[in-house]
């Protein structure tokens, strides 16, 4: 019999514990029950491509002035995943900034990837300083959103008051005005 007490003393003291916890538990959490946390849901692997036609895609700086804007007349693709967007019928145009010019672009089609900081233009591609100074026309043509340049490469035909000239290759440095022609083909007069 000495035992069986002992053993019933021993599952009250337990019981008197856990009691007591459970009572400071509920003080502590201001009477409410734990807080329900559903388990995660695993998000899809990839988003669904968004594809529309016609829209009107602006980058700005920090400050809200307008870095660059895309027109697109055709149709577009794009994931916000990937982090991209594929569109036709393109017009592009960047701000003017300090000593540079603004420059528009026109293409069949764009590549936009903010991974990369880049747009690529394709298709038919020309661009000019919209003053009318200086154009070019390209197979293939790349702005770069972080350094603002345009780079245009492919059967590379300019345009510009001194004359005509065909290169391998130009570069257009938006913010400095500054143009550089690559393996410029042929003798030109200046």
């Amino acid at each position: 019999m000495g035992e069986m007490l002992r053993n019933v003393i021993i599952a009250v003291v337990i019981l008197a514990v856990a009691g007591g916890l459970l009572v400071w538990y509920a003080k502590q959490a201001g009477g409410q029950p734990p807080p329900y946390h559903p388990a995660p849901v695993k998000p899809p692997s990839a988003s669904s491509p968004v594809n529309a036609a016609g829209a009107d895609i602006v980058q700005k700086d920090k400050a809200g002035a307008i870095v660059w804007r895309l027109k697109v007349a055709g149709s577009i693709t794009g994931s916000e995943q990937a982090g991209a967007i594929q569109a036709n019928d393109i017009t592009f145009q960047t701000a003017a900034v300090k000593a540079g010019k603004a420059w528009s672009a026109k293409a069949a089609s764009a590549y936009v990837s903010y991974g990369t900081s880049r747009i690529t233009f394709t298709k038919g591609v020309k661009a000019q300083a919209t003053d009318g100074t200086f154009s070019f026309t390209a197979d293939r043509a790349n702005y770069q959103m972080d350094t603002r340049k345009i780079i245009g490469e492919g059967n590379v035909k300019m345009t510009f008051p001194a004359g005509k000239a065909t290169a391998e290759r130009i570069t257009v440095d938006t913010t400095r005005g500054e143009v550089r022609v690559h393996g410029i083909k042929g003798a030109y007069n200046f």
